[in-house]
């Protein structure tokens, strides 16, 4: 309880309140005080601060719905979507195609790392792929990926994005050969 400890304390601090104004609009605050007692302990007089953060509130609740949002696009692509750590090869994310296209659960694909997916590439040459989309080449290439399964999963492209620069990361958008996209003549 916040008033109790208030006068026990002498101090309360972002205590979140409500209050509806004459236009029947509801406000977001945040409550500070500090108490000052007498020689018997007792509140003679406090100072209060209420700060309206009705603004920030509700703009944290549009960037969670916003994040959920593109989460949901993410997660739920046709393509298979895969964001790397250039440094370890390491998969930091996945979406749903990603994973169930070479026979992972998503826990499983994110222990893992490039090399894994990969008997045709040393490790070197992974590194030296990294190295150029580090530097902010976008590249498209033709690759095979290892299943869990054992069996190879021949990829038409892989597009790599280089998002190093923002967020120290590489995203990869795969396309099976099953699924490659008519060209225009």
């Amino acid at each position: 309880m916040i008033l109790p400890d208030f006068f026990q304390t002498g101090v309360c601090t972002d205590i979140s309140y409500q209050f509806v104004k004459k236009t029947g609009e509801i406000m977001d605050v945040l409550l500070s005080a500090t108490a000052e007692k007498d020689e018997d302990d007792n509140v003679v007089r406090s100072l209060a601060v209420l700060v309206d953060v009705t603004a920030q509130k509700r703009a944290k609740g549009e960037l969670k719905r916003s994040e959920q949002k593109l989460r949901s696009l993410f997660d739920y692509a046709n393509d298979s979507i895969v964001i790397i750590d250039p440094f370890t090869g390491r998969f930091l994310d996945c979406n749903l195609n990603a994973y169930k296209r070479l026979g992972y659960s998503k826990d499983e694909l994110l222990q893992l790392t490039v090399a894994d997916l990969h008997d045709d590439l040393i490790l070197d040459d992974i590194k030296a792929i990294f190295k150029k989309q580090i530097l902010g080449k976008s590249m498209s290439i033709e690759t095979i990926h290892k299943k869990k399964d054992g069996t190879y999963m021949p990829l038409s492209r892989v597009h790599a994005k280089a998002l190093f620069r923002i967020y120290g990361v590489i995203t990869y958008k795969m396309k099976p050969v099953s699924h490659r996209s008519p060209r225009c003549v």
